[in-house]
C-alpha cells in the first residue's frame, strides 16, 4: 500500500513539474480560460454584420472602401447625404470605386 500512495505521489510531483517546464519553455500553450468564450462571440457578431448592414449597393453610386476581406468587403455609401455601410464585392456586386 506505501509503494502505491508513494507511486500516485511521485506521479503528481512529476507531472506538475513537466508542466511547469512546459509552460515556461512555451507560454502560449498556457491559454487565458475566457478566450475560448471570447472567440465564440466574435463568431457570433460576425455572423450578424450581414443582416445588419445590409447588401443594397447600387452599381452607379460612388463607393468608398472602409475595410476589405477576402470573400467580402465593407464600403461606405453616401445616400442623400448620409453615409452608410454596406456589403459588397462577394462577386454579385461591382467592386468599390476608389
Amino acid at each position: 500500500m506505501t509503494k502505491l500512495v508513494i507511486g500516485f505521489l511521485l506521479g503528481v510531483c512529476v507531472t506538475v513539474v513537466a508542466g511547469f517546464v512546459l509552460g515556461y519553455f512555451y507560454p502560449e500553450a498556457a491559454h487565458d480560460p475566457y478566450s475560448l468564450g471570447r472567440f465564440h462571440e466574435d463568431i457570433d457578431v460576425g455572423q450578424k454584420i450581414p443582416s445588419a448592414l445590409g447588401r443594397d449597393v447600387d452599381p452607379h453610386e460612388p463607393m468608398e472602401p472602409f475595410l476589405g476581406g477576402k470573400m467580402e468587403s465593407v464600403v461606405i455609401v453616401t445616400r442623400r447625404g448620409v453615409k452608410t455601410l454596406r456589403l459588397c464585392c462577394d462577386g454579385s456586386e461591382p467592386k468599390p470605386t476608389p
